[in-house]
Formats: structure tokens, C-alpha cells, sequence
């Protein structure tokens, strides 16, 4: 698999988003991980006035859909995602 992501934001439309842990170790097997992970998109969906479609949790990562009123900016919302749960799996 690629390291690559490929990132398709010029529509207006819902997006399949997957977040992988840190060399996909099993963080989200656990019900701390899948607070912080499930906290930090929700805020993000917040602040950014996103919704989410639905979403599966799995031991090593996260698949969900995402619509968002803003096109051009599903890499930011990626990042302060990953950023806010990667904090506080750090813990």
C-alpha cells in the first residue's frame, strides 16, 4: 500500500475518509482509544459545521463518511482530526 493520500475535495458531496492509527497498532481495541478517536472527529464536525454519515471502528483504524458545506478543505479537516486524537492517544 501506498503511503500516498489521495485527497478529492472540489465537489460538494460526501467523502470516505479512513484514519489509520501510528504503525497501525491495535489503539482502537480499546474503549479509551475509541473515546478519544470518536471526541476529537466529533469536535472537529463541531467547529466545522461537518456531519458524519456513519462510521466503523476497527482495531487499527477508523473508516467513515463525511459531508462537509466547505469543498477544498477536507485536508485541514483531516489533519486537525488525526492531530486532536493523536494528542490525546499520546497520553
Amino acid at each position: 500500500m501506498s503511503g500516498r493520500r489521495r485527497i478529492i475535495d472540489d465537489e460538494q458531496y460526501a467523502h470516505f475518509v479512513t484514519f489509520s492509527a501510528d504503525r497501525r497498532r491495535w489503539l482502537l481495541d480499546y474503549d479509551r482509544g475509541k473515546r478519544i478517536v470518536l471526541g476529537g472527529l466529533n469536535l472537529v464536525l463541531e467547529r466545522t459545521a461537518g456531519r458524519c454519515v456513519g462510521f466503523a471502528l476497527m482495531p487499527d483504524h477508523v473508516q467513515a463518511i463525511l459531508w462537509r458545506p466547505v469543498v477544498g478543505r477536507l485536508r485541514h479537516f483531516v489533519h486537525a482530526s488525526e492531530r486532536l486524537s493523536g494528542l490525546e492517544l499520546g497520553r
